[in-house]
């Protein structure tokens, strides 16, 4: 009776471990860690649109991958992709697959929470009396909490939505409109500074924000009523009634923003951590 031989050409390469998949626009980065053996030749990518993936056709085609990222484009924004990738060794065996992932491409705008913003300077066409601020956003919790102003505004917020922070009282370089996340309560908080006398509006709302999942926040605010009225995903967060006749700074020449508040001359405070789409900036109190 002969002895079995085990031989090595025979055998597949031990599966590719730790895949990850970040989204962008049209496109998903992925990145994975490499299997012990010696002998591989590169990777195959599959990609499904549903879960499992599926095994048949690669998506890099004949040509093996020979790093340990791949750059998948050309895709649809939000579709969502599954992926798994194979090793194969130079014997042309191939392993199992890896732990599945999944992402969707987006427009939308990733921050870290640290030093991530838009910026779009001193524009004088961003200057309201009446607003409605209004954006979709997605909270992974945390980010670097801020003060609208020292003395009047809002204590501790994450900004989403911004023209300007404390600066100076009574003149040009007060606050237009700031829209933002409470980082105690985790509501929406939202604060101007007055045309009159530089006063602080602030006010946070009722419903706190779910993190890692995508929310529409606005408010809206009319000079005349002098009411705020906050929204969570359509539904009312929060109304205030602050008077009447309450005008917001519209000259203000602080810089407007995305996911963090600036001065005068573009200093930043907050960051927001997370992802920001179709953020809007409209010059009236638009309905629910």
């Amino acid at each position: 009776e002969a002895d079995m031989v085990c031989d090595p050409a025979r055998m597949p390469p031990a599966a590719p471990t730790g895949l990850i998949a970040t989204a962008g626009n049209q496109q998903v980065s992925l990145s994975w860690t490499p299997p012990p053996d010696l002998d591989l030749a590169g990777y195959n990518i599959y990609r499904s649109t549903a879960s499992p993936v599926t095994i048949d056709s690669p998506i890099n085609g004949g040509t093996l991958v020979s790093g340990t990222t791949y750059l998948d484009s050309g895709l649809t924004n939000g579709s969502t992709y599954y992926y798994v990738v194979t090793a194969v060794d130079t014997s042309v065996n191939e392993s199992e697959a890896s732990n599945e992932v999944s992402a969707t491409p987006s427009s939308a705008v990733q921050f870290n929470g640290s030093n991530q913003y838009v910026t779009f300077g001193n524009v004088n066409g961003l200057g309201v009396t009446n607003f409605t601020l209004e954006t979709w956003f997605y909270w992974t919790g945390g980010g670097t909490a801020m003060t609208t102003s020292s003395t009047q505004g809002l204590p501790s917020v994450y900004p989403l939505i911004s023209k300007g922070r404390g600066e100076a009282d009574g003149s040009n370089l007060d606050m237009n409109y700031f829209l933002g996340i409470d980082s105690s309560t985790h509501a929406l908080a939202v604060d101007f500074e007055d045309t009159a006398t530089g006063m602080n509006y602030p006010f946070v709302g009722t419903t706190p924000v779910t993190t890692n999942t995508w929310h529409h926040a606005a408010v809206t605010y009319d000079s005349v009523t002098a009411v705020y009225t906050l929204y969570l995903d359509g539904s009312a967060a929060g109304t205030k009634d602050l008077g009447s006749d309450i005008l917001p700074r519209s000259d203000s020449i602080q810089h407007a923003g995305l996911a963090t508040a600036m001065t005068s001359t573009g200093v930043t405070a907050g960051f927001f951590q997370g992802t920001l789409d179709e953020a809007r900036i409209w010059n009236y109190a638009r309905s629910q």
